[in-house]
């Protein structure tokens, strides 16, 4: 049911875009315990809709997060790691938390927590050290999951001679 929210946020498939519809159906699809409902109505709390009628309420969002990451939403966890990462009115930066959430939507098949991985690998954040090779690796696991900013940068990284793979493999 949250696949049709997105097709209605979204305007995809031949749907007419409805922001307030797409609400009303993640909302119903979290009554049904969709970790993936709860993350993305919580991403909507975390900064506000007008259109959708959500004020902005982070700890709502938070919550919302946390809901979704016990259901072991790959989403839920991406948002919360990234509210770790941030930080904000009620959260405490923690990059080694951001991390940890990041990971844990990749393994989820959420192929953008692997690109927030790269990133840290790239700054040597969250008690990374700084690590081309490394940010190539988890650029190539969220490319595999079909994350299309991880194809592009893995792309760069490649074609700069920088992704610490031959060209023939981190393309293959």
């Amino acid at each position: 049911m949250a696949k049709i929210g997105q097709c209605l946020e979204c305007g995809l498939l031949g749907i007419t875009k409805n922001i307030k519809e797409a609400v009303r159906i993640y909302r119903l699809a979290a009554d049904m315990n969709s970790g993936d409902a709860y993350a993305i109505l919580g991403r909507f709390y975390m900064s506000g809709n007008t259109e959708a009628g959500i004020d902005k309420d982070e700890e709502q969002a938070l919550r919302l997060y946390r809901l979704a990451v016990d259901l072991n939403s790959g989403a839920g966890c991406l948002f919360l790691g990234k509210a770790y990462y941030n930080g904000c009115v009620s959260l405490r930066e923690d990059k080694a938390e951001a991390l940890r959430l990041f990971r844990r939507s990749g393994g989820l098949g959420c192929g953008e927590g692997f690109t927030f991985e790269a990133d840290m690998h790239a700054r040597g954040e969250g008690g990374l050290p700084r690590d081309e090779v490394e940010c190539g690796r988890s650029l190539q696991r969220g490319a595999a999951l079909g994350c299309h900013v991880a194809q592009q940068r893995l792309g760069m990284l490649v074609l700069l001679g920088r992704s610490g793979q031959p060209q023939s493999v981190a393309l293959g």
